[in-house]
């Protein structure tokens, strides 16, 4: 199998897992199924360059991790002039007229 091919269609499987589906568009979502059964069926297609393009960045997109699981910078200093700052916003005063 051409090696091209397979890491087409490692990409699309990927793209294709269950918990992508709810971040694609159905017409993308079928379109992508299309792909892959296309690939499945011929011996010798691979993805052309604007089907890669648009595979990769859809894959880029789908893997990106959710704030929880970014890990965390090197903690900074408070600046002295945010440490001033009281814990409650001022009162509203009702205006009289």
């Amino acid at each position: 199998m051409n090696t091209r091919r397979q890491a087409d269609l490692a990409m699309l499987d990927r793209i294709l897992a269950p918990h992508n589906q709810p971040e694609m568009s159905q017409s993308e979502y079928e379109a992508f199924v299309e792909m892959r059964s296309i690939l499945l069926s011929s011996g010798r297609h691979v993805l052309s360059r604007k089907q890669r393009l648009w595979a990769e960045d859809a894959d880029k997109r789908l893997r990106a991790l959710p704030a929880s699981e970014v890990p965390r910078g090197r903690e900074v200093p408070i600046p002295e002039v945010l440490r001033v700052l009281p814990l409650r916003p001022p009162h509203r005063r009702h205006e009289v007229s």
